[in-house]
């Protein structure tokens, strides 16, 4: 492009044109403010493959005892090759519940309080729905996003490593706590729509007339 052509680019970025995949104002809104229910859910999701295993990692953080007071539910991405023995592995547990099929995640939303998950659109659908967000981002792109959010206070965010090692369980169960000892858990501000596709497909119309 030249300077003059570049000078003219119009940049629609921010939180306003994120492009939702599924609808979210034709279901019922979440409360804006929604009381700590007695066990709060925690859901995990770390995308099709999960190729650096996020989710057998975290699950085995949640199997000890200081999570029992918390309840959890796993999605595993069709292209994980863990998922047998993920499902194998943590079927004794009572407060750990992992979805053998992949559900529609509005429905998956309904279930939960909290989201771990790792930055990518997921999160953004998560949002959408007003779910309080956990972010362990895995590459490049993932970083960005969640470095906006969290700047913004928008999300939680956690580096990889600092989850995965030994001081990681300590990291996590001190936020659960923090979360269970609020008077309210959703945030009054909701900060996302589905209405991105929209304003992007308005603005280019505008440009016609």
């Amino acid at each position: 492009l030249s300077k003059k052509n570049l000078n003219k680019t119009k940049h629609l970025t921010g939180l306003k044109y994120v492009i939702i995949p599924n609808n979210c104002t034709k279901e019922k809104n979440r409360l804006e403010i929604k009381k700590i229910p007695k066990t709060l859910t925690v859901g995990t999701f770390f995308g099709s493959s999960d190729k650096v295993n996020c989710s057998e990692r975290l699950l085995k953080i949640f199997t000890q005892d200081e999570f029992k007071k918390f309840k959890f539910i796993s999605i595993l991405g069709k292209n994980n090759k863990n998922k047998a023995r993920i499902e194998k592995n943590f079927k004794k547990f009572k407060n750990i519940d992992i979805e053998k099929k992949f559900i529609n995640m509005k429905y998956f939303f309904k279930k939960i309080d909290i989201m771990i998950t790792v930055g990518g659109v997921t999160l953004f659908e998560a949002l959408c729905h007003n779910i309080e967000c956990i972010c362990i981002p895995i590459n490049y792109y993932q970083k960005m996003s969640c470095n906006f959010l969290r700047k913004n206070k928008i999300s939680n965010v956690f580096n990889y490593d600092e989850v995965f090692n030994r001081n990681g369980k300590k990291l996590l169960i001190n936020f659960l706590k923090k979360i269970s000892k609020k008077n309210i858990f959703l945030r009054k501000k909701k900060y996302l729509d589905d209405q991105g596709s929209k304003r992007i497909a308005d603005y280019i119309l505008s440009l016609k007339s």
